[in-house]
């Protein structure tokens, strides 16, 4: 229900990511030059999205809204 709601309002898979700042290697530290690769991130984030039953953009499937009980229509 949350996810439809934050649709309605207009979120959407844009806003399922993080800080550009996790992308850019660390300068010092322990790890530094560690980053998180945007690929990786982007890949990671369509795998979740098919596990929890959305599409590519990560709007609920027909499907899972069935399976939840949920009768839901964009206005």
């Amino acid at each position: 229900m949350m996810r439809l709601f934050n649709i309605r309002e207009g979120k959407g898979k844009s806003d399922d990511s993080l800080p550009e700042r996790f992308f850019t290697p660390l300068l010092a530290g322990p790890l530094a030059g560690s980053k998180l690769n945007k690929n990786d991130f982007d890949k990671a984030l369509d795998a979740y999205y098919a596990f929890v039953g959305w599409d590519k953009n990560g709007v609920p499937t027909e499907t899972k809204l069935q399976e939840l009980g949920i009768t839901w229509a964009m206005k």
